[in-house]
């Protein structure tokens, strides 16, 4: 993960923090279950991913401009030019299943000082609690 730029209190959103990142899946890496404290905003720049959503739903914007509406549990692979968004009480991880690095740029709006990611187990994926 490279923080590309990041603002606290930015205009219209005080008490949260606005970040730019970027991702790099390396081949074969797969990221643990997680919800981001806020919303996140995510392009895949190259590559292919292997997204998995455990509870709550993802909006994917396909390359063709449709958006699909992804609930959990679900898995569905998101490539170059395609989006997701994500809101804070979504449990979801990407893997890597190619022998290519994959690239995402992501925003993130989040609560001030609570961090971009926090991991959560399947168990609380699927009970509801975080």
């Amino acid at each position: 993960r490279e923080i590309l730029s990041e603002q606290a209190d930015p205009p219209g959103a005080a008490g949260m923090t606005l970040t730019l990142v970027r991702y790099t899946i390396a081949p074969g890496a797969r990221l643990a279950p997680h919800v981001h404290p806020g919303i996140q905003m995510a392009a895949i720049e190259s590559g292919a991913l292997t997204y998995t959503v455990e509870s709550g739903t993802a909006t994917i914007r396909r390359a063709s401009g449709d958006e699909e509406a992804v609930t959990g549990p679900a898995t569905t692979t998101v490539v170059a030019g395609e989006s997701v968004v994500e809101l804070d009480d979504m449990v979801h991880f990407g893997a890597n299943d190619t022998d290519d690095p994959i690239v995402i740029l992501a925003a993130l709006l989040t609560e001030d000082g609570a961090g971009l990611a926090v991991p959560v187990t399947i168990a609380e994926a699927t009970s509801g609690s975080t």
